[in-house]
Parts: C-alpha cells; structure tokens; sequence
C-alpha cells in the first residue's frame, strides 16, 4: 500500500458464496485517509471497486490478489459453517 509504519487502513472482510453456500473469505486493505467511512458502508450488495469510484473518485489501475489456503479459526469457521481447524 506503500504506507507509513503506523498509518491506518480499513479492513475489508466479505463472505463470498456460490449458490446460497459460503465459499471462500475475501479480505481487501485500504488506505484509511483515501475512503473515510468506508467501514460504514453496506457491501454487501455493492461492488467495492464500483463505490471506490463513485463515492471516492478512486478508479483501481490495477490491484493485487492473492489465494491462500488455511485452517479456519473460530470466526472464519462461524461464517463458512465449518468446524474450526477444518482445512
């Protein structure tokens, strides 16, 4: 994000599904000072990059995605509807 050690970010955690099941987690870091409020913002029926746009004049050049298989914790697990340290 190339930010200062100690600058805030927001922290963007969506539950993706397929057909009514939970996938996948999907987390997302922002600079804070570039989308104030974001954190109070409804995603769930919203495209992230569609209100980075439009509420905050942000248009994505590119963006950075990665997938990482882990073991759920507790919380992850509560929102896949899987046992925790399931795969």
């Amino acid at each position: 994000l190339d930010l200062a050690a100690g600058e805030p970010v927001v922290r963007v955690v969506r539950l993706r599904s397929v057909g009514g099941e939970p996938l996948l987690l999907e987390t997302s870091v922002l600079p804070a000072a570039a989308c104030p409020g974001l954190e109070r913002e409804d995603l769930a029926h919203r495209s992230l990059y569609d209100l980075l746009e439009h509420r905050y004049g942000h248009r994505l050049a590119e963006a950075r995605q990665t997938l990482e298989a882990t073991t759920a914790g507790d919380e992850e697990a509560a929102l896949l509807g899987l046992p925790p340290g399931a795969p």
